[in-house]
């Protein structure tokens, strides 16, 4: 699979927490989520814990999720993607629309995206959009492209052995030079240096 969805009611699990204490661990972890995370290193527990979480049912399930969003609350190897918080009412039109953005360069990164593309997604002409895109995630739309890209990019350099310019174009990038100083600006390595870090992780969690 490419992506995986696990998706919670943040207001269901505040009202377990004032319930049961346990629970309370994660509420540290569920108020930075609302900028948005990208863990690092977590690839493995990631798949583990998904799969699980799919393939079972029940308190079985409910088991894994609580294990799941533990190991990431422990986890202290993350960014926040936005300088805004984004709101965290699911109804929000503002999100649903930041939904739709996202997931339209979810699906598409591998290929040219415009600002024009996704300002139609919304009705928006591209000036509107910029600014309204701006506000609600405290990224440009060029900033989320490139972070999706980068971010797809680290998790091919971990659990691939695809050569780094294959994988520069596997992402959107059509330059590689561009592709490694965009990686260098948000990861502070290049992807070689990141590929050795991944794999002393791995071979150190395995």
């Amino acid at each position: 699979e490419r992506d995986m969805l696990v998706h919670f009611d943040h207001t269901t699990i505040e009202s377990v927490a004032t319930q049961i204490r346990e629970f309370r661990e994660l509420m540290p972890l569920l108020e930075e989520a609302s900028w948005g995370i990208e863990f690092q290193g977590m690839h493995r527990h990631a798949d583990h814990f998904l799969h699980a979480i799919r393939e079972t049912s029940g308190p079985t399930r409910l088991g894994y999720y609580c294990q799941f969003m533990h190991e990431l609350s422990r986890c202290r190897d993350y960014r926040k993607l936005s300088t805004t918080r984004v709101e965290s009412n699911t109804d929000s039109p503002v999100l649903a629309k930041v939904d739709t953005v996202i997931n339209f360069v979810l699906d598409n990164y591998e290929g040219r995206i415009t600002l024009s593309q996704a300002a139609a997604l919304l009705g928006m002409n591209k000036s509107y959009f910029s600014r309204f895109f701006k506000r609600a995630t405290g990224n440009t739309f060029g900033e989320l492209v490139t972070r999706i890209r980068i971010a797809k990019a680290c998790e091919l350099l971990s659990v691939s052995d695809r050569q780094i310019t294959n994988i520069c174009y596997d992402v959107g990038f059509n330059n590689v030079a561009n592709f490694n100083r965009r990686f260098l600006a948000l990861k502070h390595v290049t992807p070689r240096e990141y590929r050795l870090e991944a794999t002393r992780r791995f071979t150190r969690g395995g």
